[in-house]
């Protein structure tokens, strides 16, 4: 009997019921004194003890209680309420090769024509490095192409089906629109199948672009913010100017194209809001243009606190009075937005399947998997992910392209250095969160805890901002469910697959 395990158990509330998350099988339970009692003793206590106990305590039939033990019993022998987390080393090349994910992201340029309040390259980052002039040549897409795809054969002798992911990103992507044609050329005349992804901030395509994109089957992914005041607040030129109307423009010029040519292709949106945005307004915005943008997805984020000044400088600007909003919009139109759901779910207009978009990460931990989960949890496999910057280094995914090299185009991937960031990355997460009873909702991953080429520490702000939220979502997950427990059984869009949902989230993630 170990008198020190604890059950890796959250118990959470709605306004009609308790419920108690299982963090080890992922699986939510209603909550009752008696199963706690027994959850929590089950190994410091031996088994008549804890029915006697309930007898005792609860007053309910010995018959009774032996029948919840069992029931427990059953629940922790088949993996429930308590776990071992053993940190092991791993050898990266073979748990890549088996695991169901495959993108390669060609960081073409450092240069952008924008200079949006909250990216990463702003000055409201003061532990990023700025933007600079380098640039991606094509002897170095090509190097990085061919690895990826060797890489992506063996993956393939594991199982994996689905088609080579090759995502152009920036910068502006399209500054170095000579480069995606030549990569695209190159790859058929290679005879490599691949899906190509694209994220733009939209204001330079033209019609060559335009043409290029749709004749090869791009998912172009635009930064666009929602409505013209919400948008232009964040997202300008460098001079200051907001850039609404030049991206809106084109988004109207390549879907009147597509439609011309009889051509249905998906378009994706990252939506990026802050404490200030009225998120109403926002969703109102999709719906309002819904027949423009469709088929189409969007993508949710809210502008993080943490390792940033943006939100002082929003401060600065509300004092201002050119940020008119006050900091709690979004909060209260958050509220707003969950009653729409309630009020809207089942059907099937377009106002519904924005409300699912914007609530996917409800829809995502409704679908989390079941069962045991890796110690590394939601991170990337490195090397599932490989981000080349454009001096032809590899890094694990885009966010962390300065920090943590793991190959080059000159040497390709290094292994080693790989099962050493995994490795630390899972060695933190033992230390820290062995003991969380959230972990496998958590979105930790290395971007998180990695500070520099060799260095991984626990972010101890991150931490508690998520233990913060993670329950107050559970609660708003199964408070809807109470209404309806086919909430999320529709799609975001009927003609897009839960699938390519999910995927779509994987890609962008």
């Amino acid at each position: 009997m170990n008198m020190n395990k604890k059950p890796k158990v959250l118990v959470f509330s709605t306004d009609n019921n308790k419920y108690i998350f299982d963090n080890v099988s992922g699986n939510v339970f209603h909550y009752s004194d008696e199963i706690m009692f027994i959850i929590n003793n089950f190994f410091r206590l031996l088994k008549d003890d804890i029915i006697e106990e309930l007898v005792n305590k609860f007053g309910l039939e010995k018959r009774k209680c032996s029948n919840l033990y069992l029931y427990i019993e059953n629940l922790i022998n088949n993996g429930c309420f308590y776990n071992e987390m053993a940190v092991t080393e791993v050898d990266c090349r073979e748990e890549s090769l088996k695991t169901p994910m495959s993108q390669l992201i060609l960081v073409l340029t450092e240069q952008c024509n924008l200079r949006c309040k909250y990216c990463i390259y702003s000055e409201h980052y003061p532990n990023v490095i700025g933007y600079s002039n380098k640039s991606m040549d094509f002897e170095t897409a090509k190097r990085a192409i061919d690895q990826y795809m060797q890489l992506y054969n063996e993956k393939q002798k594991y199982g994996y089906r689905k088609k080579a992911i090759i995502s152009f990103y920036g910068g502006e992507p399209f500054l170095k629109f000579d480069v995606i044609k030549q990569v695209i050329k190159y790859c058929r005349e290679k005879g490599y199948e691949v899906r190509y992804y694209v994220t733009t901030n939209g204001t330079i395509m033209n019609e060559e672009i335009i043409e290029y994109i749709v004749s090869n089957d791009f998912i172009v992914t635009f930064s666009v913010d929602g409505y013209k005041e919400q948008h232009d607040r964040n997202r300008v030129f460098a001079g200051n100017k907001g850039t609404f109307d030049s991206v809106f423009d084109n988004i109207e010029r390549l879907q009147n194209y597509k439609r011309k040519r009889g051509i249905e292709q998906l378009i994706t949106f990252n939506c990026t809001y802050d404490h200030y945005s009225d998120l109403s307004k926002i969703i109102d915005f999709f719906v309002k243009n819904y027949e423009k943008f469709d088929p189409f997805n969007v993508m949710f984020g809210p502008v993080n606190k943490l390792g940033t000044t943006y939100y002082d400088y929003c401060k600065e600007m509300n004092n201002k009075g050119i940020i008119k909003e006050s900091s709690n919009t979004a909060g209260e139109s958050y509220k707003h937005l969950l009653n729409k759901l309630i009020e809207t779910a089942g059907n099937n207009n377009d106002e519904t399947k924005i409300l699912n978009s914007f609530f996917a990460s409800l829809f995502l931990i409704k679908k989390r998997p079941k069962g045991l989960i890796h110690l590394h949890s939601n991170a990337c496999m490195p090397s599932n992910k490989i981000a080349v910057s454009p001096d032809g280094d590899y890094y694990v995914c885009e966010r962390i392209n300065q920090k943590f090299k793991i190959g080059d185009i000159n040497s390709g991937i290094n292994w080693e250095r790989c099962s050493e960031l995994l490795n630390k990355y899972m060695k933190v997460l033992s230390e820290n969160c062995e003991d969380c009873n959230l972990s496998r909702l958590c979105d930790s991953c290395y971007i998180h805890f990695v500070k520099d080429e060799n260095n991984i520490e626990f972010d101890s702000e991150f931490c508690k901002e998520k233990k913060s939220i993670l329950p107050k979502t559970l609660s708003i997950l199964y408070s809807l469910l109470e209404h309806n427990p086919k909430m999320f059984e529709i799609a975001f869009n009927n003609d897009i697959k839960e699938e390519s949902i999910i995927e779509f989230y994987q890609v962008m993630k």
